[in-house]
């Protein structure tokens, strides 16, 4: 079995020393953001999420399991990679070869 490693996904990243902590930015790459947007706001809408009726200052929160959906498997994909390149980067996990 081979190993995929992490950032794969990223068009860019880079760390941004912001407090006395880094803030670690990713870019998807466009073949990888452009269908997962879609089948995002798609799946919202399909929810009930108001997305196009809301007020200024009115806010919609979704329940707590979007994550568990298998439309956002994609999402939750590219943020479990973000994650272990970030942990793989700061040395606080090493990946077996």
């Amino acid at each position: 079995m081979m190993t995929r490693q992490p950032g794969q996904k990223f068009q860019n990243t880079d760390v941004l020393r912001m407090f006395p902590t880094f803030v670690w930015k990713a870019e998807l790459k466009p073949e990888i953001y452009k269908p997962i947007s879609g089948s995002i706001l798609r799946t919202l809408g399909e929810i009930g999420a108001p997305l196009a009726d809301l007020m200024p200052g009115e806010s919609w929160q979704s329940d707590h399991g979007l994550h568990e959906f298998e439309r956002f498997r994609e999402v939750v994909d590219c943020i479990n990679e973000a994650a272990e390149s970030v942990l793989e980067t700061s040395r606080l996990v090493t990946r077996a070869s």
